[in-house]
């Protein structure tokens, strides 16, 4: 609060008790302000330009340009009309503080700037891609630590200087496992993931955690990392992972990418028009309606329903059941139940390897039409020694010519091609599995093809049963499980073919 000073100079002591009626100066606790208090019956020669500037020259104040006019007012106004009054006669300076450091964010990383919208070609806004996570990539400069701003003196009514408050440097943990701060305060990513800085911490999570559904209020979500998701995820939406995903509630009909795992705790309802673009393997509660291919092995606990996958491990839905849709499977099969009973086409293909099989198949029917045209050239080399014998026709001896370095090429051709196909053939082999193991039963109208070899069942058989193909004959055999084989021919219909 304001104190009144009775001595002289700067350094006199302050009383808190008024004495006399004579003008006083009262001066402000940071000695910023002067004030002149005059009382309505302070002797008039107390009162006087003169009178008043030999008061703030005791006082050692500062005596500016204009310092002497305010005096003159004031004195003249008082004699005009004696009163008490409370006029500033000298202000100093404030001093202006430092600024603090802060965290300068290169703006497309400031967490709490969303993420400009997406645009199409023809200029509309994409609101699946309005993201709502700001994420970044690895080695990347997201920031910046900016040092603190030294503030200026300000200066009291005495003419001294008053130091300012110094700002502080910044005070940011930045972690030391996910960036570093390079040698001119820029702050950079060692691995890729989400922004978290809370105001004390910065770091870069390597685990993106949505607490609810991926929708417009998230958009699309392509994240360096992996991916948990506590509830649905919407139709038409995109969850893309370089790591693992995770969804506690049901997948609709979306795409889902990513390197790693999918767990899909709540189930996958597709609608016939959700893909997936699995790395490594499927965990899935129930899985319809989905159409992609899983890297590695997929288990589903209940059911899998028109589902069109290429699953280039197993697939293991034992306690569960596999009805309709077109399904790739690259090593063994086990299920509970295949089909229905409402005779719902279940077409399964079994012991498949990738790249290998095609390759086999196309050599295969190279191999055929070599066949077929060797077969030609030969009837027609026998037709032309014959007219050569008959006839002794010239034209025909220049043919036969012709046509017997056909043969030799192209038996050269098939010998190359039966050493490749003979090492494929091996190798597929080596690799193929070619087993389906059924729990409970098999529906009508289930197809299982395997190499060379498909089975189209034309009535239930009960399990637990296990249908094995023989390398060597390109047969098949349906066995129990204590390995007595069944008769194929009366629950099923064989057809032999050329696809590996």
């Amino acid at each position: 609060m304001p104190i009144s000073i009775s001595g002289t100079g700067k350094d006199a002591m302050p009383e808190t008790k008024r004495t006399s009626s004579a003008p006083i100066l009262v001066i402000s606790e940071d000695r910023l302000r002067a004030v002149l208090q005059i009382g309505e019956d302070a002797p008039p020669e107390t009162v006087t330009s003169k009178a008043l500037s030999e008061l703030l020259h005791d006082y050692n104040l500062v005596f500016e340009e204009g310092t002497l006019r305010r005096i003159s007012e004031i004195a003249a106004l008082w004699a005009t009309s004696p009163r008490n009054l409370r006029e500033m006669v000298v202000e100093g300076t404030p001093p202006i503080p430092g600024v603090d450091g802060y965290l300068r964010w290169i703006p497309e990383f400031d967490p709490d700037n969303r993420p400009a919208p997406v645009k199409t070609e023809n200029g509309r806004i994409n609101w699946y891609e309005q993201s709502a996570f700001t994420t970044v990539e690895p080695e990347t400069c997201i920031a910046f630590i900016e040092p603190p701003q030294p503030g200026t003196p300000g200066v009291d009514v005495f003419g001294d200087s008053i130091a300012p408050k110094e700002g502080k440097r910044c005070s940011v943990q930045v972690d030391e496992e996910s960036l570093y701060v390079g040698p001119g305060d820029d702050i950079h990513t060692t691995i890729g993931g989400l922004i978290d800085y809370d105001g004390k911490k910065l770091q870069i999570k390597p685990i993106l955690e949505v607490k609810n559904d991926v929708n417009f209020s998230t958009g699309n979500i392509h994240f360096d990392g992996s991916v948990t998701i506590g509830r649905d995820v919407l139709d038409n939406f995109t969850v893309e992972a370089t790591g693992s995903i995770e969804v506690h509630g049901l997948i609709e009909g979306a795409q889902i990418i990513c390197h790693d795992s999918l767990f899909a705790d709540g189930g996958m309802a597709g609608k016939d028009t959700g893909t997936l673009e699995i790395g490594e393997h499927l965990y899935a509660r129930r899985c319809n309606g989905f159409s992609g291919d899983i890297g590695g092995n997929a288990y589903v606990r209940r059911e899998m329903i028109n589902t069109e996958l290429t699953i280039f491990g197993g697939l293991d839905i034992s306690s569960g059941t596999l009805i309709g849709g077109n399904n790739t499977i690259c090593a063994e099969l086990r299920a509970g139940t295949l089909g229905s009973t409402a005779g719902v086409k279940t077409y399964l293909r079994v012991g498949y390897v990738p790249d290998v099989s095609e390759t086999l198949t196309k050599i295969y029917q190279a191999l055929v039409m070599v066949d077929e045209r060797l077969t030609e050239l030969q009837q027609r080399k026998l037709d032309l020694l014959a007219r050569i014998q008959e006839k002794n026709d010239r034209t025909a001896s220049e043919e036969i010519e012709y046509v017997k370095i056909t043969i030799d090429r192209l038996e050269d051709k098939k010998r190359r091609a039966t050493e490749q196909f003979d090492a494929l053939e091996e190798e597929f082999e080596s690799e193929t599995s070619g087993v389906v193991t059924v729990l409970k039963e098999i529906h009508s109208d289930t197809i299982i093809q395997m190499p060379r070899v498909t089975l189209t069942f034309v009535q239930t058989v009960k399990g637990p049963i296990r249908i094995v193909r023989s390398a060597d004959e390109d047969q098949v055999r349906i066995e129990d499980v204590q390995g007595e084989p069944l008769v194929i021919e009366n629950v099923a219909r064989v057809q032999h073919h050329f696809e590996w």
